[in-house]
């Protein structure tokens, strides 16, 4: 039932928390899906609060953000001496751990593709299933996403904020 999937995407988030050193050494990467409400955002951004937490006495270092934000700060770029875009792709792909939420529509395949290369982990948050994910984002960024074990959580319960 919807207890035992929400105890198992608990577990995936602790796990992925209480092997983050093992995690981090093979870039492994987390996407979480599901229908809007039904607590996607609370566990990623807990994911990140627990590592920086426990691991941000060693130098770690995490970073929330939305798909519209960093398309906003790209766009910002535009005509702007101060800020260039691949600035903006270097911030987002200087931390140790990224999370990406609201990955509906942006392709955002420097930015994944950046962290890949340099093998970091990065949790991307999408009320998007696998497939629509792909059409979306493009099959090269989600399959490096998935790549290196990169582990999949699937929300499949009611939202808790009641009939929209």
């Amino acid at each position: 039932g919807s207890d035992d999937a929400k105890a198992r995407a608990w577990n995936a988030a602790t796990g992925f928390v209480e092997a983050f050193s093992d995690n981090y050494q093979a870039g492994r990467c987390m996407m979480l899906l599901g229908q809007v409400g039904t607590g996607k955002t609370h566990l990623a951004t807990g994911i990140l609060q627990q590592v920086i937490r426990y691991f941000g006495n060693q130098g770690v270092t995490g970073l929330y953000t939305t798909a519209s934000a960093i398309i906003r700060s790209v766009k910002g770029t535009f005509g702007n001496p101060a800020k260039t875009e691949s600035q903006v792709y270097a911030d987002l792909i200087a931390p140790h751990l990224l999370v990406i939420d609201e990955v509906e529509r942006a392709t955002l395949f420097e930015v994944i593709n950046g962290r890949y290369e340099q093998m970091k982990p990065t949790i991307v948050v999408s009320n998007l299933s696998i497939t629509d994910l792909k059409l979306s984002m493009g099959d090269r960024a989600v399959d490096r996403l998935r790549d290196r074990g990169g582990l999949v959580c699937v929300f499949r319960w009611p939202s808790a904020r009641g009939a929209a």
